[in-house]
């Protein structure tokens, strides 16, 4: 990155490292609410420490934005990996359960209806 000095500072550093950004998104048309969710989630073990059970205060920022998960009535997954869906499921009890309880998951609905 760093031999593309077009690059830098917007896109990289002075020394070639660019920044990665995962972010949720929430959408809200008319009164739906859908988050658009990165599929990281919180607690998941990976192989890459950077990654291994990350403690991201992703739903106190929700609610800081003024969002609730009671209000959420659907998410759309950008990617599925078999070790975790994303933040639409928490631990409150040392077992994943799902953030919102109306919610409809897009990719529920598509992994249901593959034989």
């Amino acid at each position: 990155m760093a031999r593309h000095r077009w690059l830098v500072p917007d896109i990289a550093d002075e020394r070639g490292r660019i920044a990665l950004r995962v972010q949720a998104f929430v959408v809200e048309i008319g009164a739906r609410c859908v988050v658009v969710d990165p599929c990281v989630g919180n607690g998941k073990k990976r192989t890459v420490p950077f990654w291994n059970e990350r403690t991201f205060p992703f739903l106190e920022r929700f609610a800081a934005a003024g969002f609730t998960t009671a209000r959420v009535d659907t998410v759309v997954h950008t990617h599925l990996h078999a070790d975790h869906v994303g933040w639409d499921t928490q631990r409150p009890n040392a077992s994943q359960t799902k953030c919102t309880k109306t919610c409809a998951s897009a990719c529920a609905s598509i992994a249901a209806s593959r034989p």
